[in-house]
C-alpha cells in the first residue's frame, strides 16, 4: 500500500510502509523511562516491560542500532547505524508497534477495552461433577428433508462452478 492508499505489488506480497524512524524513536524513548520497578509510584504511559525469563540475546538485539546524528561533508546527517549484525528483536518490536497503531490500539478507551474482554472471555468449563444436566429423550422421528429444485440450485451452482 502507497503512502497515498493505493495498492502496490512487488511480487506477490502486499507491502506497507511503516515509518520505522519514528517507531524506533518512540521505542528508545520509552525504554528511558522509569517505572514501578525502579522505586516510581506508578509505570508512565509507554514503559516498557520485560519478562526476568528474557536472555541476554533479546537486549543486545533490541538494542543493536542507535540514532547518530553528526556532521559529513559540512551537512548535518542523522541516521540510525547498526552496533551489531543481529536485529530481528527491535524488527519485530517496532512491526508490533506498527500493527498496534494500525488496529488503533492506542485510540481504545477504558471501556472499549472492557468491552473486547467481554466478547473475547472464554464460555467457562462445565465441572464434571457440578451443574450435570440429563439430556432428555432423544427423538427418533425421521427428519424431514427437501428436495425441491430451490433448495439443490445453490448446490448444483456449486458443482458446476469448474
Amino acid at each position: 500500500v502507497t503512502k497515498r492508499g493505493k495498492r502496490k505489488r512487488f511480487g506477490s506480497a502486499m507491502l506497507w510502509p511503516v515509518g520505522t524512524w519514528g517507531l524506533k524513536a518512540e521505542l528508545f524513548a520509552n525504554l528511558h523511562k522509569l517505572g514501578m520497578r525502579s522505586g516510581e509510584p506508578a509505570d508512565p504511559p509507554g514503559y516498557v516491560h520485560f519478562g526476568d525469563f528474557l536472555p541476554k540475546e533479546y537486549f543486545l538485539q533490541l538494542t543493536a542500532e542507535a540514532f547518530v546524528a553528526e556532521v559529513v561533508r559540512g551537512k548535518f546527517h542523522e541516521e540510525w547505524k547498526r552496533l551489531r549484525p543481529d536485529n530481528h528483536c527491535l524488527d519485530a518490536h517496532v512491526y508490533a508497534m506498527a500493527m498496534a497503531e494500525m488496529l488503533g490500539l492506542s485510540t481504545k478507551r477504558a471501556d472499549d477495552w472492557s468491552a473486547l474482554r467481554q466478547r473475547l472471555q472464554p464460555t467457562p468449563e462445565p465441572d464434571l461433577l457440578n451443574g450435570l444436566r440429563v439430556a432428555g429423550p432423544v427423538s427418533t422421528a425421521p427428519v424431514e428433508t427437501r428436495n425441491d429444485e430451490a433448495s439443490q440450485a445453490p448446490r448444483q451452482k456449486w458443482k458446476n462452478r469448474g
